[in-house]
């Protein structure tokens, strides 16, 4: 396959990009900021989006929230627009957009399913907009896919750096409660379904990437303790995230029980099932 990829230059987009390179397949980069995408997009036959400003990238002010709303939505309609423009038999076959498991709201109870409401919180709402910008696609003949991404373990991700830091200076602990669920996917495992995605035609709509395991943070402190070889004694209160971060601090104190069945019953075989065995792999001695 020719693919399409915006994003190219993130964690997700570079390591995607290798992963489709060596299976043979010919990769495209579309800048952000292109006067023409429609001539990047001839002769494409899937495209995966991955645009958009970090959700942790600093505090949530009215400027960062705008930017972080406007570098997915607007990209993509930008990208469906594109597509209309083109001749019916021309235009790409899928349209496999990220999308992230926040939309399940911070409120969520339960083991969240893709056929599960949507929250109403920033996040939520973000990604309602970004999931309704891509399905505009299927008006126009083009399968879409959106995976709702949950925490990328990566030795490049820097969610991951920051929360193995404390440990490693040994002070690490749960953040707040820790009773809140955990869900997460490793790079490799995330790479997989979007691989999954531009090939299964049998596969719409949203899909969960989250790995098998539920668990809570307090419990993937502890891994990161056995992991590391560090103790998990001091948990981080709730208030000081809350003073540290303002509303973003939400991402770390909530969190949603997210179920991988339907990735799994379309064929996805999960290599790191559980937090320990993806950061036991990202932490390799002398890596990271």
């Amino acid at each position: 396959m020719k693919i399409a990829v915006t994003g190219s230059r993130g964690l997700v987009g570079q390591r995607l990009i290798a992963h489709l390179s060596d299976a043979g397949h010919e990769v495209v980069r579309l800048p952000h900021d292109s006067p023409d995408l429609q001539a990047l997009l001839s002769g494409v036959d899937g495209i995966v989006n991955l645009g958009g400003a970090p959700i942790a990238g600093g505090r949530w002010t009215t400027a960062r929230k705008r930017l972080i709303y406007d570098s997915r939505v607007s990209l993509t309609r930008q990208l469906v627009d594109a597509i209309a423009k083109m001749p019916e038999d021309k235009r790409p076959r899928v349209l496999v957009s990220a999308s992230a498991a926040g939309i399940y709201g911070i409120e969520s109870k339960g083991l969240r399913n893709e056929s599960s409401p949507p929250g109403d919180d920033f996040l939520a709402r973000v990604c309602l907009a970004w999931e309704g910008e891509t399905r505009r696609a299927e008006s126009l003949g083009v399968r879409t896919v959106q995976v709702r991404i949950t925490l990328v373990v990566a030795r490049e991700a820097l969610a991951l750096k920051r929360m193995l830091l404390p440990f490693r200076l040994g002070v690490g602990g749960p953040l707040g409660s820790g009773s809140q669920p955990f869900p997460f996917i490793h790079i490799d495992d995330l790479c997989q379904l979007f691989a999954l995605a531009l090939h299964d035609d049998t596969l719409r709509g949203p899909v969960n990437a989250a790995a098998p395991e539920q668990l809570q943070q307090r419990a993937a402190a502890r891994a990161i303790g056995r992991v590391l070889g560090r103790p998990t004694w001091l948990p981080v209160p709730a208030l000081a995230l809350q003073i540290l971060f303002g509303e973003m601090s939400s991402v770390l104190l909530t969190g949603q029980f997210v179920s991988s069945e339907l990735a799994q019953a379309h064929g996805l075989v999960f290599r790191y099932p559980t937090f320990e065995a993806a950061v036991r792999e990202t932490i390799k001695p002398g890596v990271g």
